[in-house]
């Protein structure tokens, strides 16, 4: 499920993630940090870390997510066993020696620009549960140099991993490639790879149509799918989506387990449900396999399709690249889209805190303020100052959640060295030291909001009051509008607005929230 409430798979894999078992010995990829001077594609500082096995990396054009994704490609040796698939618009691409891939495989240098030399990239792995950092500089010889770890008797070496990169030439149509013309157009030897049953089962799930065969052919260096789906066909005859469907889970099936994966653009071809349809079959495969996967998108849907711990965003102010992990779908698309500034921005903490805040305004201040859920509450502190730094339109608050203590957020807001008091920039939801859901659960006790929260769903105040004291001890707060729902059999989102609207416009704990957005728009 995306975002907050991770299904049992997800959460599986997060528990993996975070505590490898003890006889898991492979290599993951946890960060990767980019520590200049000198710039590498006008990068100079910035770290980007891994915090489940699927990363979703997105952020506008421009923002260096390739560039991420290709230094990713160069985070391991080459086991000798492994050779990685020719890309279909370069065939006959030597395979390196030593490592995966090429420098100049992402790298290329064109004769009059500067070379790529003298900066150096940290990779941070967890390798048979060690968490271990291995830091390379590129050379003037252009070479890779692995530097010394002072504070270790041993050094670490460079860790060994199978690493395979799906590139954008997978949704060009072979029939457009004269190699694959040339390969395939009159009978010739070929080397066949028969596709897996788990993965034909993921691929009918994705596309939504049933495949009983999925060949995939290699003639000098030229692969070329050919499957059976109710007819014969290969992928001169396919689409995009389904010659690149194809792409991906043949990759996924020559991968050992623990493997490394990495997609560009990974929605390019694919409907909205088929998007969503991809990032379910990923999630069981890695579930299964244990390998990991890392790719770039601009797209809502593959966004939302995964929990927050899998999405980070990247973003530029001015000449600084800024990481923000975790994002939710709502800032991530925001930050894409670029949309119009309104008069002012609040950050909060989550969904339910955005809500709580829209409907506490009325519609004369509310339709002048854009209200963006971003996270957790370090993070608003931190989009805060990005805010500040950005030069963004118009002005912005912080409004963190009523269980956030004052000293934490103080040192939150003084990491972000803004001018003046923290408390300029940031105001408190109610609460009594309570999140907002167990807040408003509280008050909803109370008359009259008790009553129109139970004219709203459509029951009687002794029922609902009963309903609503079922869930105020509930050990996780994000829980209570989903477990009300379900006890009121009605769906989780027109819970959630009942129980903010039966008290938001009136409630006189909310005038400060109220008076604080009025200053901001005088």
């Amino acid at each position: 499920m995306p975002g907050r409430r991770l299904s049992n798979s997800e959460k599986n894999l997060l528990d993996f993630w975070q505590q490898p078992p003890s006889d898991f010995s492979q290599t993951l990829l946890k960060a990767i940090t980019i520590d200049g001077p000198p710039k590498l594609r006008g990068i100079e500082k910035l770290r980007i870390e891994f915090d489940y096995p699927i990363t979703a990396i997105c952020g506008r054009n421009g923002v260096g997510k390739s560039t991420i994704l290709s230094l990713a490609a160069l985070s391991a040796k080459r086991p000798k066993d492994w050779r990685v698939a020719p890309w279909p618009t370069s065939p006959r691409r030597k395979q390196s020696s030593l490592m995966n891939y090429h420098w100049s495989d992402f790298f290329f240098r064109h004769h009059s620009a500067p070379s790529y030399t003298d900066f150096k990239v940290r990779f941070d792995y967890s390798i048979a549960g060690n968490e271990i950092e291995i830091e390379r500089l590129r050379t003037e010889k252009y070479r890779w140099r692995t530097n010394p770890d002072y504070g270790r008797s041993k050094q670490p070496r460079f860790p060994k991993r199978s690493i395979e990169f799906v590139s954008l030439s997978r949704i060009l149509p072979p029939s457009e490639l004269r190699d694959a013309r040339n390969a395939f157009g009159t009978k010739k030897e070929s080397s066949t790879e028969s596709l897996s049953e788990d993965i034909l089962e993921n691929l009918s799930w994705i596309l939504d149509r049933p495949y009983t065969t999925v060949d995939v052919h290699e003639t000098n260096k030229v692969r070329l799918a050919r499957c059976n789906a109710g007819a014969d066909y290969s992928g001169f005859d396919m689409g995009a989506g389904e010659n690149a469907a194809i792409a991906i889970l043949s990759a996924l099936g020559r991968l050992p387990n623990a493997g490394l994966l990495l997609i560009e653009e990974i929605e390019h071809g694919f409907h909205p449900e088929a998007q969503k349809r991809l990032i379910n079959a990923l999630t069981k495969i890695v579930k299964k396999t244990k390998q990991q996967i890392i790719f770039t998108t601009h797209s809502e849907h593959i966004i939302d399709a995964l929990p927050r711990e899998a999405r980070v965003l990247v973003n530029k102010v001015n000449d600084d690249h800024k990481v923000l992990q975790s994002p939710t779908t709502r800032l991530a698309m925001s930050n894409m889209i670029g949309t119009t500034q309104e008069e002012a921005t609040i950050y909060v903490e989550d969904d339910f805190a955005e809500t709580l805040v829209s409907n506490c305004l009325p519609l004369a201040l509310r339709s002048r303020v854009r209200i963006v859920a971003i996270g957790d509450a370090s993070k608003v502190a931190s989009q805060m100052g990005a805010h500040i730094r950005g030069g963004y339109l118009g002005q912005a608050r912080c409004i963190f959640d009523g269980d956030c203590q004052g000293a934490e957020i103080n040192k939150w807001m003084n990491r972000e060295d803004l001018k003046g008091t923290p408390k300029k920039y940031y105001s408190q939801l109610p609460g009594d030291d309570l999140p907002p859901e167990r807040w408003i659960v509280r008050e909803l006790e109370k008359q009259p909001y008790i009553g129109k929260f139970a004219t709203q769903i459509g029951s009687n105040e002794s029922d609902t009051l009963h309903k609503v004291k079922q869930v105020q001890n509930l050990p996780d707060h994000h829980g209570i509008p989903y477990q009300l729902s379900k006890s009121l059999n009605l769906p989780e989102r027109d819970i959630t607005y009942a129980m903010i609207t039966a008290l938001a416009l009136e409630h006189p704990a909310l005038e400060e929230i109220r008076c604080t957005v009025k200053e901001m728009l005088k």
